[in-house]
């Protein structure tokens, strides 16, 4: 191997590495944010059902925004809420995730929230 062909290899791999990663558990038990910071959210079921939704809408479709209501029926299942509180209740928890640490992985756009499709994300089982 060349010495120009091992630095470029160097190179590539510095940089996969830095590139920001966010880990969700499957079923929203908890989440290592880009920063390495890890987030139990076992305490937190609403926030969990919100981001497992996020995550699983993320790998079928990544640059598609999740609509309102598909995130309130994620977080409070089964639940009969009045439109005007779903929307508030959404509201105050995506503004606690983002403030958990996920302000620039979570994209609000006109037609729903998604994570962000240039943010790394992996899901895992455990």
């Amino acid at each position: 191997m060349s010495i120009e062909t091992n630095l470029e290899t160097q190179q590539l791999n510095s940089t996969v590495a830095e590139l920001p990663i966010v880990v969700i558990q499957r079923e929203g038990r908890w989440m290592k944010l880009p920063t390495g910071r890890f987030v139990d959210m076992k305490a937190h079921r609403v926030l969990g059902g919100i981001v497992r939704k996020l995550a699983e809408e993320r790998i079928v479709s990544p640059s598609i925004p999740v609509p309102p209501q598909r995130l309130v029926e994620s977080g409070w299942p089964g639940e009969n809420i009045q439109p005007k509180a779903a929307k508030n209740r959404l509201h105050v928890a995506l503004s606690t995730l983002r403030k958990m640490g996920l302000q620039d992985a979570l994209i609000t756009t006109p037609a729903g929230y998604m994570l962000n499709p240039a943010l790394t994300m992996r899901v895992e089982a455990a």
